[in-house]
């Protein structure tokens, strides 16, 4: 089943879809014990597992989960079960398949590793990809419709389940659940709004929240994920024990269950002590709820682990710092050759504080190990700025390295409309769920007129229709030119960005390539930037430190309409020269 075929079926059920719920309570009053993993109780205890499938399935359960949350080899090796681990995950889903029949999907279940990977652990993202790529492979061989990647804690870690999920099956759908805690975070840091527009924008059929809380501590989550992920909304929150304090009977999880579907989830079950009578009460209070759909609020999102930037037309101009950079002879380059991060963490941090909102990752020495390098350095900037990262390189090779380290929704920079170029650079982008800055510049080399540079911004989204890279993945560079060579440069840029603003798709420049040659080129440099402001300007490759730049900048955004109230103008006007 792919995504369209996923999302259809749920659609066309114009009502909340039931979950199953919990497995681990129900196998132990079956006779499974501990050291024994669930997961074995595939092999020995069959008929007990299906029979839980089938009490869900009479209880009104639409979609089911196999019994492989722990099925990765990582975590059956603790039982001398690694090598057996495909087997195990196919007969489960077989399991799963024949209870289903025709009445209900069934979910492939992938549950984390129960190992944290770099930088919180010792696991390497390679490994845990491998993991559970084998996992994979054995529940889609035996039949699984979709595979649920869930109780995600760390990015990271869902980053490699996703990954191994499109190489395993490309045309495949899965969907990712996070355990979000009381304060709306996962434990890593992560809010609803990232992990949405990251699940939304690694090509997901669904996002959801399950696992760590009851579910009235769900509520906000979920309006939250419906709010940014315009995808289906999975919730499937705990129930607690029988007999703890905070147990909620089936009919008390019900009445919460209602408040989900109500906040806007689509998809919703239990979790940890829920059972058949707890779904069975659940799928008589959701009946007759329509489930919301929500178009997300429109923009380039890009992330880090723990924050969300959107850019583009109708959000703040957005900064991307340019001071991580080993073009020029630096102590940041002279530490870069030596794989020393100590000025580029400063520099992260610099930054960051004096108001950028993505920081530029660029180490293109040719000395060096580009690659090593570029993962090093990301690895480096992302933990000394909360702020999403830029891999900014001219090879396609670096740039996948660079993606590779990093964690969150970055923005590679950059690659052109030359086919040649275009064409890798977006599957790249949409590998690895990046947002991508493109030239306008095809193989007759760069448009200097106005018509000629709108036809090549109209092959870039035409391009990207052609291969389902959504359009508010793209950021257009409008291409600044020194005004010293072409007097006439600036207004064809200026053109493209008004072209830019009024086909709906952001638009970054590179601002002080204007004054190249030029005397007072600071003064040149501020001025453009307002004038293209005003043209439609959405972000600037710039340096955050130069506060005449950033005067500039809020003063132009304040008198082009941009900046609602003078708000921003005015709280940071004290700090003006």
């Amino acid at each position: 089943m792919n995504k369209q075929e996923f999302i259809r079926w749920i659609e066309e059920h114009r009502a909340i879809v039931p979950l199953d719920g919990g497995m681990g309570t129900l196998l132990a009053e079956k006779g499974w014990t501990p050291p024994m993993l669930p997961e074995e109780m595939n092999i020995h205890s069959p008929e007990v597992v299906a029979g839980i499938h089938a009490a869900y399935i009479n209880a009104g359960a639409r979609i089911i989960e196999t019994n492989t949350f722990g099925g990765t080899p990582i975590k059956m090796a603790h039982r001398g079960l690694r090598e057996k681990a495909r087997e195990i995950n196919a007969r489960a889903a077989r399991l799963a398949k024949s209870a289903a029949g025709e009445r209900a999907l069934v979910a492939g279940s992938v549950g984390p590793l129960g190992e944290l990977l770099a930088p919180f652990g010792s696991l390497t993202f390679d490994e845990a990809y491998a993991s559970f790529r084998t996992q994979m492979e054995g529940l889609l061989e035996g039949g699984a419709d979709f595979l649920l990647i869930e109780t995600m804690i760390d990015l990271r870690e869902a980053k490699a389940a996703v990954l191994a999920a499109k190489d395993v099956n490309p045309d495949g759908a899965f969907v990712v659940s996070f355990t979000f805690d009381q304060k709306g975070r996962t434990v890593t840091g992560t809010p609803p709004e990232v992990a949405a527009r990251w699940a939304a924008y690694q090509g997901a059929a669904g996002v959801g929240a399950n696992c760590g809380v009851g579910p009235e501590a769900y509520i906000s989550t979920v309006e939250v994920l419906s709010e940014h992920a315009g995808l289906p909304v999975f919730v499937y929150a705990n129930a607690g024990l029988p007999g703890n304090e905070e147990y909620r009977s089936p009919e008390v999880f019900a009445t919460w269950g209602k408040r989900l579907a109500e906040a806007g989830a689509t998809v919703i079950g239990g979790c940890c002590g829920t059972t058949p009578e707890h779904i069975a009460a659940l799928v008589a209070a959701v009946r007759g709820i329509h489930p919301k759909k929500r178009a997300p609020v429109r923009g380039v999102p890009l992330a880090s682990r723990s924050r969300l930037v959107l850019a583009g037309p109708g959000h703040p101009f957005r900064i991307i710092g340019e001071r991580i950079n080993v073009s020029r002879k630096s102590p940041l380059r002279d530490e870069v050759e030596r794989f020393v991060w100590t000025t580029l963490r400063e520099e992260a941090r610099l930054q960051t504080e004096a108001g950028a909102h993505v920081i530029d990752v660029n180490v293109g020495l040719p000395t060096i190990d580009q690659q090593a390098a570029m993962a090093a350095a990301v690895s480096a900037a992302g933990q000394s700025t909360a702020l999403p990262l830029s891999i900014d390189s001219d090879s396609a090779l670096v740039l996948e390295s660079g993606l590779g380290a990093v964690t969150g929704i970055p923005l590679i920079n950059s690659f052109t409309a030359r086919e040649d170029s275009l064409f890798p650079g977006l599957g790249l982008a949409k590998r690895h769920g990046a947002a991508a800055v493109v030239l306008p510049i095809d193989e007759n080399g760069l448009p200097e007129s106005e018509e000629a540079r709108k036809r090549v911004i109209l092959k870039i989204l035409e391009s990207a229709d052609s291969l389902g890279f959504p359009r508010e993945g793209l950021i257009v560079d409008g291409l600044t030119l020194a005004v010293g060579a072409d007097h006439a440069a600036p207004a064809v840029t200026l053109s493209a960005l008004t072209f830019l603003r009024e086909q709906g798709i952001a638009s970054v420049l590179g601002v002080s390539n204007v004054s190249h040659g030029m005397p007072a080129r600071s003064l040149l440099n501020r001025t453009f930037l307002a004038m293209a402001v005003a043209a439609g300007l959405d972000a600037a490759i710039m340096n955050p430190l130069d506060r005449s730049m950033m005067e500039t900048l809020a003063a132009a955004e304040t008198l082009a309409g941009r900046d609602a109230g003078g708000r921003r103008f005015l709280g940071a006007a004290a700090s003006f020269s």
